[in-house]
């Protein structure tokens, strides 16, 4: 489950150019608590086996914020950030690029 909000923001600059400015905060929450799944092959009854993962993090903050440069013309540019937070782990990862359209 999450709970969390989003936000979005748009400032003009000049002309037909606009800057875009999103963001999310939330709380998210895994229910699950065992990382194992019994398996077996459909074509050979009684060859099963188990499989054991990382055992996941209950309770983790979201953050992205994200701002987009839309230039007249039809190009924009863009990047965006967004990172998980816990106790055990934290993760980061981000992009940027440029869109044109005609």
């Amino acid at each position: 489950g999450e709970l969390g909000g989003r936000f979005d923001h748009i400032i003009g600059i000049y002309r037909d150019a606009l800057i875009m400015l999103r963001g999310r905060v939330a709380y998210a929450h895994d229910w699950v608590s065992n990382a194992t799944l019994a398996t077996a092959f459909a074509a050979l009854p009684g060859a099963g086996f188990t499989v054991e993962g990382a055992k996941p993090v209950k309770n983790t903050a979201l953050l992205t914020t994200a701002a987009e440069l839309r230039l007249p013309g039809g190009a924009a540019l863009f990047a965006k950030f967004d990172g998980e937070f816990s106790h055990r782990s934290q993760m980061y990862y981000g992009s940027a690029g440029m869109r044109y359209s005609w």
